[in-house]
C-alpha cells in the first residue's frame, strides 16, 4: 500500500507532534444529497461558547455543497484536558477536522498512571443553516493509535456504533463503553500500544480500526490517550477526515442487537429470563450464562435467534444452588460469524424473602448499590428514589418490568446517611443507608 499524500505530516513536523492519531470517514446514501462524497473541514469558526471550553461550538462551512458541520467540545475527562487547537492547518491532512488536545502542566503528564480525553459531537446541518441532516451509512476509521516508543499510548473511542473492522493482526486493545445508569454497552474504546509506528502510513494497518454507522445526523467522538509515567509528550493531534480506506486482511466485527430489555426475577427454585431485542441482524443465537462471583460465568442455557424484526425471548433456568447468596446472568448474543457481544448483568439473590421489604446492600456501599425486591414486586412498574439527610432527592430509577435485584450507580455521591424508597403498586418501602468510601 502506497505512503499517503505528501500533504501528510513531515517527519520534522512529527518531532514536534510525536503521534498523530488520524481519523477517516465516509458517508454514503445521505437524505439531504446523493451520492457518496469527501466532507471537506476547513476554516472552522467559533459561533457559540468560549473557545476551547465545554459547551464552545465551531462551524465548519460547505463541508460538501449542501452540508455544514457543527462541532461541539461536549466534555472532558477532567479539567487538566486542555484544547490546544479546534483545527491544525500547519500539519495533517488539510481537508480533515484536526484538534490538537494536551493533557497536564506544560504538556507534561504526572507521575503514575493517567487517563484522559476531549470529547466532540459533530452534527451534520443544511448548509448556512442549523437545520439537522441526517446521512445514511458513514464510516469513520481511526489511524495510526500508536503510543511515543516510552510511555504515552492514545486511543479513540466511538459511540452507537453498528460494527467496526479491524486488521487481522491488530495491536488495539478493544473494551466496552457502558451507560452506568442503565447497563448497556454504548460505545467501543479502541487504545493503542506504547509502540511508535514511525511516519503516518496506511501500511500500518495494526493501529487501524474502521467504525460503521447507520442512519446518524450526530456522532460522538473521544480522543484520547493513556500514560504510565511523566511524560512531555501528552499534546496529540488527531484527523477526522471524511473519506473512504480499506485494509489488507480485513476482520468484521458486526455488532447488530439493540436489546430493549433484560430482567430477572426468582420464582421458587427457578429464575425466569426475559428479554426483547431489535435490530437483531445477522444473531445466530443467545447464550445464557451463569455465575456465582461475577467473574467466572458458565453456560446455563441456548435460546436461538428469530429470523428479524421486534424479538421478546425467556428462558427458565432451575436453580439447584442450596446455599444463600448472589447469582449473576448474562446475555451472549454470537453473530451468523462467530463475534459476540454481552449483555448487562441481572442479580438474583438467594434467600427467604419477607413479604413487603427491601433488601439494600452494600451497607454501607461504594459505588453500587443493590436493591432486592420482594417476589410479587418483579415484573412491574417500580421507581427506586435515593434521599440524602436533607430529604433531597438525588438519585432515581425507573422501571417498567422489575428485576429480582436492580443495580444502581451511586459513585457520584457523596459520605453520608441516604434513605432508599422504593414505590410499587403494592405499596412502598424505605431502608436507611451510609454511603462511605
Amino acid at each position: 500500500m502506497k505512503v499517503l499524500h505528501p500533504q501528510l505530516i513531515s517527519r520534522a513536523a512529527k518531532k514536534i507532534l510525536p503521534v498523530l492519531g488520524l481519523i477517516l470517514c465516509l458517508h454514503e446514501t445521505a437524505k439531504c444529497q446523493g451520492g457518496s462524497k469527501e466532507l471537506v473541514f476547513k476554516d472552522g469558526v467559533l459561533v457559540s461558547g468560549v473557545a476551547g471550553n465545554d459547551g464552545a461550538i465551531y462551524r465548519f462551512s460547505q463541508v460538501d455543497s449542501k452540508l455544514d458541520a457543527l462541532v461541539k467540545v461536549t466534555g472532558r475527562s477532567d479539567n487538566k484536558v486542555k484544547l490546544v487547537s479546534i483545527d491544525v492547518t500547519s500539519a495533517g491532512w488539510d481537508k480533515a477536522f484536526q484538534p490538537q488536545v494536551t493533557y497536564g502542566t506544560n504538556n507534561t503528564t504526572p507521575n503514575g498512571i493517567s487517563d484522559w480525553y476531549m470529547e466532540f459531537e459533530i452534527t451534520f446541518v443544511g448548509r448556512g443553516t442549523n437545520t439537522v441532516s441526517e446521512i445514511g451509512k458513514f464510516d469513520c476509521s481511526a489511524i495510526d493509535i500508536d503510543g511515543n516508543g516510552h510511555l504515552i499510548s492514545e486511543n479513540a473511542t466511538f459511540f452507537g456504533i453498528e460494527s467496526y473492522i479491524l486488521e487481522a493482526n491488530s495491536l488495539l486493545n478493544i473494551t466496552n463503553v457502558v451507560d452506568p445508569a442503565t447497563g448497556q454497552v454504548i460505545g467501543k474504546k479502541f487504545q493503542g500500544p506504547v509502540l511508535n509506528f514511525v511516519s503516518i502510513d496506511t501500511s500500518g494497518t495494526p493501529v487501524m480500526t474502521t467504525l460503521n454507522y447507520k442512519n446518524k445526523s450526530k456522532i460522538i467522538i473521544r480522543a484520547g490517550a493513556h500514560a504510565n509515567g511523566a511524560s512531555t509528550a501528552s499534546d496529540r493531534l488527531y484527523a477526522f477526515w471524511f473519506r473512504s480506506f480499506s485494509y489488507n486482511s480485513a476482520e468484521v466485527n458486526i455488532l447488530p442487537l439493540k436489546m430493549n430489555s433484560f430482567n430477572a426475577k426468582l420464582k421458587a427454585n427457578k429464575v425466569e429470563l426475559n428479554w426483547e431485542v431489535s435490530e437483531q441482524n445477522n444473531i445466530s443465537h443467545y447464550v445464557v450464562e451463569r455465575s456465582l462471583d461475577g467473574n467466572d460465568y458458565v453456560e446455563a442455557g441456548i435460546v436461538f435467534a428469530n429470523e428479524e424484526g421486534l424479538n421478546k425471548y425467556n428462558y427458565t433456568d432451575v436453580i439447584n444452588i442450596k446455599k444463600k447468596g448472589m447469582l449473576y446472568y448474562r446475555l451472549k448474543a454470537v453473530s451468523n460469524i462467530g463475534n459476540h457481544m454481552f449483555s448487562s448483568t441481572r442479580l438474583i439473590r438467594l434467600e427467604e424473602e419477607v413479604s413487603l421489604t427491601i433488601k439494600t446492600y452494600p451497607n454501607p456501599f461504594t459505588k453500587e448499590l443493590r436493591v432486592s425486591v420482594p417476589q410479587t414486586w418483579q415484573d412491574r412498574k417500580i421507581s427506586f428514589e435515593l434521599y440524602n439527610m436533607n430529604g433531597q432527592l438525588v438519585k432515581q430509577l425507573n422501571s417498567n418490568k422489575a428485576s429480582q435485584t436492580e443495580v444502581i450507580n451511586v459513585d457520584e455521591l457523596g459520605n453520608g446517611l441516604y434513605t432508599m424508597k422504593v414505590t410499587s403498586v403494592a405499596g412502598v418501602v424505605s431502608q436507611q443507608i451510609i454511603k462511605a468510601r
